[in-house]
């Protein structure tokens, strides 16, 4: 089994660091813990636990973000925690060594909107760029519901089963489908190895949240004749990036999708969306919708103050405008985004066995 010992290595009555050894005191070798992995370095990690924040030493190669389920099996000398398996590697850690660099597609798409200004390249290049930026929405189109759910469909990450599923002809509209006809393009004039370039990233971008997403998908473990069937909680989640075009300039709005949904309980099954996009003059917005016992609950992280106070002006409309459309508000905030608030992660729990996450 994978070990990993708490510090400082003390006695598990005198631990005390940030208020979780009143907790550890009362630990007994064989129970469950869970927790995340705040940072991990040379063989250092910092664990949140529901009791609390602890440091630890380990062998094991932890991803930040990470859950761990752990058990107790050794109190003197030391606290030990033992992994029942050690942990995949992530679609993060696999992505390094099987994907070229990846970046948001916003900078791709802008730094090949500046190789078509640029450009002295053969026109069948410049044509292939300005196609594909032509073929991307535009704002005021993403304000029309119809039109961000196309190109959530249309994003990518589900290209390969729309192929799969009986379609003779490829997807239209599809972002990979589209950058890959402009990779073949491009790679058949001289002197546009840097665009090249730029398309590769982002078809690394779109297969990372592919992988992410099938990472995330429930798997049936196997298990010996005779066990009752696992009762862990069935998680998924998708990452989507949708470029846009704001006055011929680039830009992105990513989305998140988590889906929980605890087996013998379905009215504690929730859909979590974050959105993340950065607005001219507004600074960076993070909304939380979380929909759960038939309620919605949105919530407004601004980079700025007085982004927070106009989404706030708004918070009413915005209570009144779901329920004509059918839908129960549930609690509606907007504050700025402080540096207490942790970064979410697509695979951070949506929630934690009655224990706040944030501890």
């Amino acid at each position: 089994m994978s070990q990993i010992t708490l510090q400082p290595t003390l006695p598990s009555q005198l631990l005390t660091q940030n208020g979780a050894g009143a907790s550890l005191a009362r630990l007994k070798i064989g129970d469950q813990l869970h927790a995340t992995v705040v940072s991990q370095q040379n063989g250092k990690a910092e664990l949140r636990l529901p009791e609390g924040t602890v440091s630890a030493r380990t062998q094991v190669p932890l991803q930040t973000g990470q859950q761990l389920r752990l058990t107790v099996a050794q109190l003197q000398p030391q606290v030990t925690l033992s992994l029942s398996r050690p942990p995949l590697p992530t679609a993060d850690a696999m992505s390094q060594k099987l994907l070229p660099s990846q970046q948001p597609l916003q900078q791709a798409l802008q730094n090949l909107s500046q190789l078509l200004q640029g450009s002295t390249g053969g026109k069948v290049g410049q044509e292939a760029i300005q196609r594909l930026l032509l073929q991307l929405p535009t704002l005021v189109q993403l304000f029309d519901p119809k039109v961000i759910k196309q190109q959530v469909i249309n994003s990518a990450t589900s290209m390969e089963n729309r192929l799969l599923n009986g379609r003779s002809a490829p997807p239209g509209g599809d972002l990979k489908m589209l950058l890959l006809q402009a990779k073949v393009q491009l790679l058949q004039q001289p002197d546009h190895a840097k665009a090249v370039r730029q398309i590769e990233s982002m078809i690394a971008r779109i297969a990372l949240n592919q992988l992410k997403s099938m990472q995330s998908q429930p798997q049936n473990s196997s298990q010996p004749q005779g066990d009752s069937p696992s009762k862990e909680p069935l998680q998924r989640s998708w990452s989507v990036e949708i470029p846009f075009m704001v006055d011929d300039h680039p830009n992105q709005v990513s989305l998140r999708f988590r889906h929980h949904q605890e087996p013998d309980h379905p009215e504690k099954e929730r859909w979590h969306i974050e959105l993340n996009l950065e607005p001219p003059e507004l600074g960076t917005i993070e909304a939380h919708a979380i929909h759960h016992q038939q309620q919605l609950d949105i919530h407004f992280l601004s980079e700025k103050a007085e982004t927070a106070t106009l989404i706030n002006e708004q918070i009413e409309q915005l209570s009144a405008a779901l329920s004509m459309a059918g839908i129960s508000p549930g609690t509606l905030f907007s504050r700025q985004r402080s540096v207490n608030d942790l970064p979410q992660r697509p695979d951070t729990p949506l929630y934690s066995s009655g224990f706040s996450i944030k501890v």
